[in-house]
């Protein structure tokens, strides 16, 4: 059985944009003047279940009230934020429930026609692949949401091996591309869906990318295209590379990003960064050769790695 919610609208093309760039939904299908109707569907790809809007030159007729909710279940915590971080974007800040279990296991917002919704935690247990769980059990992770806290708050700093991302748990430290390929290994072994892992190129600068010190402007470069990895869930971005990373903050400094899988985070993505590199050096003139530009990127990553304050 799949299902399907409608709701009559007068405000079409505000559901679609809150329901995309807030939540993080995908346009699934839609029409214009079937019998007068115009629709869109919107949901999660794959799912069995997804969101129908219309409009007409027939006005709605809403009666609802603050315990009519939309109820959306996610797996962790960063989730929530991810969706509460955009809604604020557009000024759509959290309410306060009438029914008091919301007020403790959920966050409301309302939607363009001021239905209301509900975001709650639930848990997601985690269970293979066994021997990096055994690991994380040590530490109190049993769950997709604590996996993520314990990833995105373990320090910064490159392990011993590229390619293998469960030395995070051995090394109690990663990187971008450690710590979001091991979240990612974990989900596809327990078969948490919606998980996707992106690779970026974004110009970092001091201003996305706090701890660089003052590398950049000695070299007179105004960024350097840097690779960087984070998660997508469910269509909103997540970075736990460290326990203050944001991904608005480089969001509108992104060149490319496209999904890669778990052992792309080590060779690949090193061969991805200097060829592109190389091209931006001969693109945009710049007065340095590639080992020169190679040896900043390096001064930058010691910096991120080993903050002076």
């Amino acid at each position: 059985m799949n299902l399907r919610i409608a709701r009559h609208t007068e405000n079409l093309d505000k559901l679609v944009h809150f329901y995309q760039s807030v939540m993080g939904f995908h346009t699934l299908s839609q029409f214009l003047n079937h019998d007068g109707y115009d629709g869109v569907m919107l949901g999660i790809p794959n799912s069995d279940w997804h969101l129908e809007f219309t409009q007409s030159r027939r006005p709605p007729i809403h009666n609802f009230d603050e315990d009519d909710l939309l109820v959306f279940y996610v797996h962790s915590v960063e989730e929530i934020n991810a969706i509460l971080k955009d809604a604020a974007l557009q000024h759509i800040f959290p309410q306060e429930s009438k029914n008091p279990y919301w007020l403790l296991n959920g966050k409301e917002i309302l939607d363009p026609d001021g239905y209301r919704i509900i975001l709650s935690i639930m848990p997601r247990l985690l269970k293979t692949p066994a021997e990096m769980i055994y690991n994380l059990e040590k530490q109190g992770v049993s769950t997709w949401g604590q996996l993520l806290s314990y990833l995105r708050h373990l320090p910064y700093g490159r392990n011993s091996s590229r390619n293998e991302p469960n030395l995070v748990l051995v090394e109690n430290c990663g990187t971008c591309s450690s710590k979001h390929a091991l979240a990612k290994i974990i989900a596809d072994a327990n078969s948490i869906s919606g998980v996707r892992l992106i690779l970026s190129m974004y110009k970092m600068n001091s201003s996305n990318t706090p701890g660089l010190g003052d590398i950049l402007s000695q070299h007179a470069l105004e960024y350097l295209p840097e690779a960087h990895c984070y998660l997508e869930i469910n269509g909103k971005a997540i970075d736990i590379t460290t326990a203050t990373s944001d991904y608005h903050t480089f969001k509108n400094d992104i060149i490319i990003a496209f999904e890669i899988v778990p052992e792309q985070c080590g060779e690949y993505k090193v061969k991805y960064h200097q060829k592109f590199l190389k091209q931006w050096i001969l693109d945009n003139q710049i007065p340095y050769d590639f080992e020169e530009i190679w040896s900043i990127r390096e001064q930058c990553i010691q910096n991120l790695a080993n903050p002076k304050n």
